[in-house]
């Protein structure tokens, strides 16, 4: 989401990867598989089953970056919840993986998550 916004970089920033991360090395899939912004942007609300927030989506940057117009239909992917069957995996992915970064759990509160 932080490239949408063209925001500085971050720790949150690497949180939102190691969520993607953790979840391509559990499953072997790419979590959003998709090739261009608005693709990556509509198929990022499909998976998390989750719009992005309004402070995001009101932000000029975002609007200028992405076009809602253009979104359409995406690739078929299935939602986060329905492939990834361990309710610990899945709660720590979904902390990792919250719009907002000020909401993403920090590298701390990760290590204490009952999936580890």
């Amino acid at each position: 989401p932080r490239e949408f916004l063209k925001d500085r970089w971050s720790y949150p920033s690497d949180i939102w990867s190691i969520g993607c991360v953790i979840f391509e090395i559990c499953t072997g899939d790419l979590l959003f598989p998709a090739h261009e912004n608005n693709e990556h942007a509509r198929m990022m609300e499909h998976v998390l089953d989750v719009e992005f927030p309004t402070s995001m989506t009101s932000h000029q940057l975002f609007r200028k970056s992405l076009n809602r117009r253009q979104w359409g239909r995406i690739r078929k992917v299935s939602r986060l919840a329905d492939r990834i069957d361990d309710p610990d995996l899945r709660d720590l992915l979904l902390q990792c993986l919250q719009f907002d970064p000020r909401l993403r759990v920090t590298p701390y509160q990760a290590l204490d998550h009952p999936f580890f």
